[in-house]
Parts: structure tokens; sequence; C-alpha cells
């Protein structure tokens, strides 16, 4: 079901047109482009713009794609459709824009509740789960085939949503969940199947960032659309400011860099800072080109240089004293301390060297102090970052499962 389709683009009309507005007024949101600027943002996000049959898979053609990864004891319940939404939603900055996703639905049985996968960093606009990536196939595949709806949100930047993508801004990753969650359950109704209130959400790296930022606008946020079940993000970078910035910085991982600038060059387009005052000339100027949508991770990871020699030294000495703002940017997107009232695990890996492990036991400590049902889950000593998600998905398909059969 994965391996054809990898690379594959999406294949929709550009949504990109001049005039966010003028695409709110033919879709019947607004009366004229003018009167929708003026209203609540509330008024316009999760409206469903578009829902596109992507393909079908039997229960024996899943069975057998598992068995190839040596998930021999992932229960197969039903086949899955998937299928391409694409919705309104609100940009970093509260400006109105589209976004899109993928939907899955199980095809043999009604869902037994619905899965939010948030995906792993991507430096390539179109390699996220819509298009669709061999990770947003296969995670379609786990949590659709054990009865659940799984939407993947592509985030604000991504897939068809114009712009920058905003990397690790935690508002903007929780907006494009809820509001393609919205878009979702209008899309499943027009295939006559109505979405469970229950709501289990994971994700991946960037995505465990963006599971616990969700379960943050929901539950603080008193949304009464949805009853969060249970909350499982996998190697999540939590804890930005005390651990995963400072550890990056000492080059943890081979890629630190490209992480690194990835970071800090969303938050000056988030927070609206000067480049010059953070890199080093000349990356001053070729970050911005390396991070256009069109760079493997890969590619900029060799284009660029050690941490410290890709920072201005003044910049990392007034992080390190707490006196940049850079630092409270961090802070303000940090989720260790988001405190779901579901039961919460959060899953990770010992040799994961791009997510330091110590993200999730500060997080889950942080969290036990705030009263939440949390446990931090070890996946192994060997279990490096792709391994994690490798050993974290089923395990947490599993606990789902358990959930649902003990409601």
């Amino acid at each position: 079901m994965h391996s054809s389709v990898n690379n594959r683009k999406c294949t929709l009309k550009p949504l990109i047109v001049v005039g966010l507005c003028l695409i709110f007024a033919e879709i019947g949101l607004a009366q004229s482009p003018q009167s929708q600027c003026d209203r609540d943002h509330t008024d316009i996000r999760g409206h469903l713009i578009s829902s596109e049959f992507i393909r079908s898979a039997s229960r024996d053609d899943i069975a057998r794609s598992f068995a190839t990864l040596g998930w021999t004891d992932v229960v197969v319940k039903t086949g899955v459709s998937i299928r391409r939404i694409v919705y309104t939603t609100i940009d970093a900055h509260g400006a109105h824009t589209v976004a899109s996703g993928l939907l899955a639905l199980p095809t043999d049985i009604e869902p037994v509740g619905v899965v939010l996968f948030g995906h792993g960093t991507s430096t390539q606009k179109s390699y996220v789960p819509s298009a669709p990536t061999l990770e947003g196939e296969t995670v379609a595949a786990l949590f659709a085939s054990g009865g659940f709806a799984l939407a993947a949100p592509d985030y604000v930047g991504m897939g068809t949503s114009p712009g920058p993508h905003p990397y690790l801004n935690a508002a903007a990753e929780a907006t494009a969940s809820l509001d393609l969650l919205t878009a979702s359950r209008h899309a499943a109704r027009s295939t006559n199947i109505e979405l469970p209130r229950s709501l289990y959400m994971t994700g991946f790296s960037q995505g465990g960032q963006t599971a616990l930022a969700l379960d943050r606008a929901i539950e603080g946020g008193g949304n009464s659309q949805w009853d969060v079940a249970a909350v499982a993000p996998i190697a999540g970078p939590y804890d930005l400011a005390g651990t995963e910035f400072p550890g990056l910085i000492d080059g943890t991982s081979p890629s630190s860099s490209a992480y690194l600038a990835y970071l800090a060059l969303s938050y000056l387009q988030v927070y609206r800072g000067n480049i010059s005052d953070i890199f080093q000339t000349p990356y001053n100027e070729r970050v911005t080109l390396l991070f256009d949508g069109q760079h493997t991770l890969s590619q900029i990871v060799q284009a660029l240089p050690a941490p410290r020699n890709l920072f201005r030294e003044d910049f990392l000495r007034a992080v390190q004293a707490g006196t940049s703002p850079f630092v409270w940017q961090l802070r303000e997107n940090d989720t260790m301390l988001v405190a779901p009232h579901a039961p919460v695990r959060l899953y990770y890996g010992d040799a994961d060297t791009d997510v330091l492990p110590a993200n999730t036991q500060i997080a889950a400590s942080a969290m036990r102090s705030l009263g939440v049902n949390v446990e931090a889950v070890d996946l192994g000593a060997t279990a490096d970052r792709p391994a994690s998600e490798y050993l974290g998905l089923p395990a947490v398909r599993a606990w789902f499962d358990q959930l649902v059969a003990g409601r």
C-alpha cells in the first residue's frame, strides 16, 4: 500500500490565489470578500473546501503490508479508504488561510474513535501525509485498520497551504489540527459516516509537540466537539528551551544545524525578528533560500556548518544568559506543562540523538507534578529516531485498542 506512491505529489488544483477572501466567498462562506474578512476567525475555520478520494486497501492488502514491516501482532479488522482534505484555518499570525491533510476511514465497520496524528519534521512542502507519503499511508493503514478514523494535518505552510511553515510553533500546529478534525467530520458525513466524539492523539517528533498542543487547545479551551480519550506522543521536543535547543547546539545529531536553522528561521518569521541578529554571515542570506519548501533535509544538512558556526556568538551568549527574546519564544512553545485530563503515555527511544530522551523524562516529571496520569515508555536502549517511530506506532495502536475495549 505504501511503496509505489512514496514520492507522489498532490494532484489538487492550486488553491493559492490572490486574496484568500475570494476563496471563502466562492465556497459560500461570505456574502462578500470584505464582509467575510471582517468576521470572527471562528466563523470560517474548519470549513471543508474539498475531499478527494486517493485510494483504498483491503484487509488482506494491509495485513501483507504489516507482515513485510514486521508488525505481525497488529490486528487488522477492516479495509481502509484514504482521502485528501483541503480546509480553512488560520496561520501563525491569525490570518485566514487554507491547509490540507489526510483522512483515513475504516471501510467495513463504523469508526470506534478518531485518531489525530502529527507527522515528523519535513522541509519539503510536498512531502506531507496527504501527498501521501510513506509515513502518511502507513499511519493511515495502522489506525484505520483498527477501526479508528485517522486525521493527519500537513500543517500550515505545507501541502497546499501558502506561505512559510511555522516550524515548531505549537499554536499553529494546534489550530491546523483542530480545524482538520472539524473539516474531517464534514467529509466523513458526505460519505454517510459519523465520526465519534472520542479523540485519541499521537504524533512523532514534531508531531509529538502537536499532540500536546492540540490537547491544550481542546481541554484548555473548553472545546465541546471532542472528548479526549488518550494522548500518546512519540519522541517529541517538549522542552525546547531547557533541553532540545541547548542539546542541538552541542551537535548531538548530524542534523543539528538543519533543525536549529529551521527553528530559528520559523520564530523569526512568526515573531518578526531580524535575521542578521541571529545568523552569521553568509548564512543570514542563505538559510531562507534553503528553507524554500523544495530542499530535502539532507540537502540542507550538507549546506550548513556546525551549530556554533551557524549562529552569531552574541546571540548564543544571550540565549545562554536568558536575555534573548528567543528564549521566551522557545518557552512559549514548550509543551511539557500541558496537563491533559486523559491518560498520557510519552514514548521515546534512548538512542535518539535528534530529539533528546530528556525531553520525555522532564515532561513526564512536570506533568506528574500537575497531577496528570502520565507514563514515560522507554522503547529501548538501541531505539534511535527511526526505531522510535517504528516501535512506537504499533505500541500506541495497541494501547488505544485496550482503551476502546475497556470503555
